[in-house]
């Protein structure tokens, strides 16, 4: 299984809407997508500003995923 992070920031606004509302640089959610992690700590503040946000909808089957870019083994979460 796989978190889907790209489609989570798409649903939150995308990167730069996000990123303002987490008082974050502009370019930290396009890492996050990049590298196919977030920290818990950042889901947790994510589901702060947006509430109604189920984390289990963006959790995918499979091994591997694509993020407009070759990734691969992206679990998507991090400590």
């Amino acid at each position: 299984m796989l978190f889907d992070i790209a489609r989570l920031i798409e649903d939150c606004g995308g990167a730069s809407a996000l990123a303002k509302k987490l008082g974050v640089a502009r370019t930290t959610p396009y890492r996050w997508a990049q590298q196919g992690m977030v920290s818990s700590r950042m889901l947790v503040r994510i589901k702060e500003i947006e509430p109604n946000v189920n984390i289990d909808d963006y959790i995918v089957q499979g091994d591997t995923y694509e993020l407009g870019h070759n990734s691969e083994r992206r679990a998507g979460v991090s400590g």
